[in-house]
């Protein structure tokens, strides 16, 4: 099988899988690319799939899972007669609490594939400190404030320098985020189907992404 075909069967079974199948307190690595001053739970996993819309498709997949002190993740990376997989580890260092924000540490494609994978790729080895609050959790609040969440951190190798987010919940439970990733903007509007899985559609500089994500639980990132 192609890396074109299994990346496109991968994206139709989460999708079914996702169809079959809003937002709790919990923790992932990642935002849309930056990475998030959380990590996953023990005996806690992730996986999302995004697909390109228009000539010269890219595809993403991302599975992590939380161990008892950090957390792994696994990506791909397809475009055009280019391919990469890449492996990361996030730590957290401190939890959100009602004085402090929450801090995470780690290293993303540690073996350094994604070098040469521009778009939605990693861009090469990078490592990162990340803080991030939510400021306002109120369910009654007016929108667009709504679960509000913001990001700060700093990053070397593939993040250059300074990275951040802010993500909240607009009505019919669509939850908005945008991010600078260290070289461009990024957007998301995101649908949660049930309390684990959502549906994406996510523009990663110049290119529109549509994309389905399963937790346990939901990313608040």
């Amino acid at each position: 099988m192609s890396t074109k075909s299994y990346f496109s069967s991968v994206l139709v079974a989460l999708s079914t899988f996702a169809v079959a199948g809003m937002f709790a307190p919990a923790h992932a690595d990642r935002i849309i690319l930056t990475p998030s001053p959380t990590a996953l739970l023990a005996n806690t996993y992730h996986v999302e799939g995004m697909q390109q819309l228009g000539p010269n498709p890219q595809s993403s997949l991302w599975t992590a899972a939380g161990t008892t002190y950090t957390e792994v993740e696994l990506a791909a990376f397809h475009r055009p007669e280019r391919d990469a997989a890449a492996i990361s580890l996030t730590t957290q260092i401190l939890p959100e609490t009602s004085d402090l924000p929450a801090i995470a540490v780690g290293v993303r494609d540690i073996t350094d594939a994604t070098s040469r994978m521009a778009g939605q790729g990693y861009r090469g080895r990078a490592f990162y400190f990340s803080a991030g609050r939510s400021p306002i959790k109120f369910a009654d609040s007016p929108y667009p404030l709504r679960n509000l969440t913001c990001s700060l951190g700093l990053g070397g190798g593939g993040i250059r320098g300074f990275f951040g987010s802010v993500a909240g919940d607009l009505p019919l439970k669509v939850r908005w985020t945008v991010e600078w990733d260290s070289r461009m903007f990024n957007e998301r509007l995101a649908m949660p189907l049930n309390a684990s899985t959502q549906v994406e559609v996510t523009r990663i500089g110049k290119s529109t992404m549509l994309g389905v994500e399963y937790h346990t639980p939901m990313n608040v990132f």
